[in-house]
């Protein structure tokens, strides 16, 4: 009998006891005994095997961030021998029909289904921690994490098995099964006690409900400070297993051969240890209808070693498919490793597209082709699409031979029906077999009723046609303030429009929303009405947020249903108006919401009573489910702010604008990037104005990573200078639009030296410090647009390969100055910062191969790429004053714009500043320093200084400042949100006020509020403020200047 750990039948029943009992936050957690279990388990997911039975039993899982226990409970057991750790799931599960199995990748997002989480910290004190995902589908996932780091490429050759329980009317629920290779772990060991938590994410129940075994007291399972300790897996060493894994998978083209086609898996496979052994290959095509082929390849695999295994399978129709492949013990019936094979979209030699997202008076419809096949693989081949009616006959075609990378096949549009027809595409040889075929709906739509406007997508230029034209639509998410638009709050509607126009948007995303009553409608209506007064189109806004339309609401599905069901005057609204173009979706939906099918219902609501106008989605920094293209929306983008001076650094938001791109590509869809507007981390610590350098970086670098509507985040404009720097961007974007809605060349970029490089989010993904990107220009020749990320000027030598000896290279904007062109390149000094858009004629682009971008740069910005900003009146990185005020900038001595305070935010009104009647700096009789904070007279704006401040839970603090009038009794609320709130009475003569508040709603100790002061009951002239201070306790000392 094997040695077993040295814990009594006592010691565990106490142990499970404490378990179970499911101690409270903050309080000393439980250990976890492993012990050792006679046999090894098999991994089945059945937990019928003894060695559960001896093994730890764990209950109380508790819902994550409180003492609660989890509403359905989830039990453990894990165990052990000298090779393999084992850990069980039981899963219950009252709504089984329910469970969420819908991953399919190895490494993907796996917790986006129902899944279980086991963390290990090898006792490295919390330096390091392995975080082991697995889907109620058996679908792993695994990442090495060290502080904030996650290493997703970092592999570990674990196995498991999960499934739901066989039976509905006897099922618990679901089950998995876990096996972690001991030795691997105990490299990786340090000094500390092993820490372990085991998780689950529930995906049946919304919200989301995320569990754990150890009481975690933030939102997030990453807290390894709080993972229980383990007893059981020191004090001997493991054996090492044959443990084989797979790596890169790739996917060789559908080959004809004759009468019959077949394609090429090469799988690569890998030893994770020094003990050799034999593993099978098993790969499996699978089509979208009947049955695949499956091939074995038994592949041996030394110490450490690696090798590439190629599998053919064979193809009897060749429509479209995906494969997978799974690593099995060889005369078992049991996976080790099993993952859908990534990048099958490869093994159709072409890819087709339809030009347009309807017709309407077209004559014909375009299908665009992407051909993979090299020139002497096209020969003989012919590309082939058929329109078929609903009888399944064809009712028009089309065809051309297979000559080039890119064709394009006209299909007439007379006979086709009003309505979505099927159409399909196929590459095909002499003898009629085809290498490949893709299936296409088109939709056809009457000519719209006149008035209306008529919004396609164009997408072979990827970018929006409007009433038979391009557009490329720059504006800005809209305002927010709601109430009747009547008197003083139309006012501000109009200025701000008014603004807007002077800044050379041509639309709005409305931020209001439409509040479902025929006050709600006529408001919408005057709105829109104000908009196209100043030349604005609208995207309007269908919702207006209750507590109920929170994600987070357990009446979120109830109260979006009714929503949906109630749009029907708002739309029939919309769809006549002669501003509207589309509509706004759910904003930012994250990726644990169970909400697809009301995401598809609302895009079907509105396109059932508006079908020629779009639904636009923006979700949060990226594209986290890149099959919404076309399913919950037409239009996909994303929020990408950048936090001027916190250490996030505009290279990284070009890495996030990059991966946008990519997914839009993809879907052969615009390109949406909604940046910040004038101002960043609006409600923020630190937060504050933009530079005019820094606004027109911002929108650069959203033209450079493919952007085809750039909507800013949020009005309204707060300052003039704001109002005016945006003025020339806007001139300068528009005189680039035939260029930013044309089709752009295909572009390698290359640069020198290999450090001034910024990352992108995957590691094949890499940018120059001067980031640039080329367009075609519709009147022949092109345009290369340059942005220096870097604060510190660099100097670029700019290599080009469509130059030829004639072409000329000009400066489009600022001095218009030409440069010099020799051997196809030309230098440029860019400032910090900098940007440039250059007109190069006389252009000449290879027909198959990308034009060759080469980056050579030196200077001041290339020595430090990733500048850090110094940050004035600060202690620390994160804002944090270092003495006891918690008030950035607490007298306003510092401006980062004209007339207006340092990390301080205010609305903005009819009046900006510097103009005296809006809110400012005042210079004249300050309590303290030079300046004191003018607060302009009340308007539906509100007008009022706020500055994030941090504080700590259960703490009390004191808000204090000196205010004065410029008329006696005047009345001022101070507020901190909630009930924290004040009234006071402000005479002519600075005088100290003071709110005394008691923190009760962080997490994890810490958290960030905002405080504001508002002139109260319409007084009509200023109110001054000035010595700020928010300090601990329950009274204030003497101000201290920040």
């Amino acid at each position: 009998m094997r040695p077993r750990v040295r814990t009594t039948v006592l010691a565990a029943a106490f142990l499970a006891m404490l378990l179970a009992s499911g101690p409270r936050a903050g309080q000393a957690a439980p250990e976890i005994a492993v012990p050792v279990c006679a046999t090894a388990p098999k991994l089945d997911a059945q937990l019928e095997d003894a060695a559960w039975k001896e093994a730890t039993k764990l209950t109380g899982f508790r819902t994550l961030g409180t003492s609660e226990p989890a509403a359905v409970q989830t039990t453990a057991w894990v165990c052990r021998d000298n090779t393999w750790l084992y850990v069980a799931f039981r899963c219950f599960e009252p709504e089984k029909l329910s469970i969420r199995r819908v991953v399919t990748r190895r490494d993907d997002a796996v917790t986006r289904d129902d899944a279980v989480q086991v963390f290990l910290d090898p006792g490295t004190g919390g330096k390091e921690w392995i975080d082991l995902q697995l889907s109620a589908g058996n679908v792993q996932a695994d990442q090495l994490c060290r502080g904030s780091e996650r290493v997703r490429d970092w592999d570990l050759p674990w196995r498991s098995a999960a499934q739901p329980d066989a039976h509905t009317d006897t099922s618990q629920g679901w089950a998995a099964e876990i096996a972690i290779p001991l030795a691997l772990l105990q490299e990786r060991a340090g000094p500390e006690p092993w820490r372990m938590n085991l998780c689950r994410v529930r995906r049946t129940s919304s919200p989301v409900e995320n569990t754990t075994l150890a009481a975690l007291p933030g939102t997030t399972f990453q807290a390894p400070q709080h993972f229980l300790e383990v007893q059981g897996l020191t004090g001997f060493q493991a054996a090492a297993p044959f443990a084989p894994m797979l790596g890169p998978i790739k996917v060789r083209p559908l080959r004809v051969a004759g009468k019959s086609a077949f394609y090429e898996l090469v799988v690569t496979v890998k030893n994770a240890t020094a003990t050799p052994g034999t593993v099978e290959v098993v790969a499996q095509d699978l089509p979208r209808g009947g049955n695949g082929q499956q091939g074995v390849q038994a592949v041996q695999l030394g110490a450490s070693q690696e090798k590439a295994a190629t599998v053919r399978l064979s193809v009897a129709s060749p429509g479209a498919r995906s494969a997978s492949v799974g690593l099995r013990e060889p005369g078992s019936a049991l996976w080790l490793q099993k993952t859908e094979v990534a990048g099958m979209e490869a093994l159709l030699p072409f890819d087709a597209y339809l030009d347009r997202s309807y017709y309407t008076t077209e004559k014909e419809a375009r299908i665009w082709v992407d051909v993979a096949l090299e020139p002497a693989a096209r020969t003989g081949l012919t590309l082939e699409a058929r329109a078929l009616g609903a009888d399944g006959k064809v009712i028009a075609s089309g065809s051309v031979p297979c000559a080039g990378r890119e064709a394009s096949i006209p299909l007439p549009l007379a006979k086709l029906p009003v309505g979505a027809s099927a159409v399909k595409v196929s590459l095909v040889n002499a003898a009629k077999v085809s290498a490949g075929r893709v299936d296409l709906s088109l939709l056809k739509r009457a000519p719209p009723p006149r008035g209306t406007n008529e919004v396609k997508i164009d997408r072979y230029n990827r970018c929006l046609i409007v009433n038979g034209k391009p557009f490329f639509p720059l504006g800005a998410f809209g305002l927010h303030h709601w109430g009747h638009l009547e008197g003083e709050r139309l006012a501000y509607y109009d200025a701000q429009y008014r603004y807007c126009r002077e800044a050379g948007l041509n639309f709005i995303c409305d931020w209001r929303g439409y509040r479902p009553t025929p006050e709600g409608l006529q408001d919408c209506r005057i709105d829109y009405d104000l908009a196209h007064k100043y030349g604005l189109k609208v995207v309007g806004l269908p919702w207006s947020i209750t507590p109920d339309l929170y994600y987070s609401s357990p009446k979120f599905r109830e109260a979006a249903t009714g929503l949906i069901k109630g749009l029907d005057p708002y739309l029939e609204m919309c769809s006549k108006h002669p501003a509207v173009i589309g509509y706004y979706h759910f904003d930012e939906p994250t990726p644990n919401l169970t909400i697809d099918d009301l995401l598809e219902a609302y895009r079907a609501k509105c396109h059932s009573i508006a079908p020629y106008h779009f639904v636009y989605m923006s979700l949060t920094r990226t594209i986290h489910n890149p099959r919404w293209f076309g399913t919950v929306t037409d239009l996909l983008g994303a929020h990408n702010y950048w936090y001027v001076e916190r250490p996030e650094t505009l290279a990284k938001n070009g890495a996030y604008y990059d991966a946008v791109d990519q997914h839009a590509r993809k879907a052969h869809s615009p390109t949406m990037h909604a940046p910040h507007l004038d101002s960043w981390g609006v409600g923020y610590q630190g937060g504050g104005f933009m530079t005019p350098e820094e606004q027109r970086a911002s929108t650069y670098l959203a033209l450079i990573h493919g952007a085809r509507s750039v909507m800013y985040f949020a009005m309204p404009f707060r300052h003039q200078l704001s109002v005016q720097t945006q003025k020339q961007v806007s001139a300068e974007v528009h005189a680039l639009a035939p260029a930013l809605v044309t089709r752009e060349p295909l572009q390698s970029v290359t640069f020198e030296p290999e450090s001034a490089a910024n990352p992108g989010l995957t590691p094949d993904r890499k940018f120059p410090l001067v980031d640039v990107a080329l367009k075609n220009h519709p009147q022949g020749g092109q345009v290369l647009l340059a942005l220096n990320v870097a604060r510190e000027p660099v100097s670029v030598r700019f290599r080009v390969s469509s130059l030829t000896p004639q072409s000329t290279v000009q400066a489009m904007f600022g001095d218009r100055r030409q440069y010099a062109v020799k051997n196809g390149a030309f230098t440029d000094t860019l400032e910090g910062l900098g940007t440039r858009a250059y007109r190069l004629t006389a252009t000449r682009t290879p027909k198959e191969a990308p034009v060759a971008l080469h980056v050579a740069m030196s200077g001041p910005g290339v020595a430090e790429p990733a500048v850090q900003v110094a940050v004035a009146s600060s202690g620390t990185a994160r804002f944090d004053p270092p003495g006891k005020n918690r008030v950035l900038n607490s007298s306003f001595e510092d401006a980062r714009v004209p007339d207006f305070p340092r990390h301080w935010m205010a609305q903005g009104g009819i009046y900006l500043p510097p103009d005296r009647r809006a809110s400012g700096l005042e210079a004249e009789n300050p309590f303290h320093g030079k300046y004191s904070f003018r607060i302009a007279p009340f308007t539906e704006a509100m007008a009022y200084p706020s500055s994030p401040f941090r504080v700590e839970k259960g703490k009390t603090y004191t808000l204090s400042a000196y205010l004065r009038a410029d008329r006696p009794d005047t009345e001022v609320r101070l507020g901190i949100g909630g009930p924290d709130v004040t009234f006071v009475k402000v005479d002519t003569t600075w005088k100290r006020y003071t709110l005394t508040f008691q923190v009760k709603d962080v997490e994890e100790g810490w958290s960030r509020k905002s405080f504001n002061i508002i002139p109260w009951g319409g007084a009509a002239w200023n109110v001054y403020v000035d010595a700020v201070q928010v300090e601990e306790g329950a009274e204030p000392t003497e101000y201290e200047p920040t």
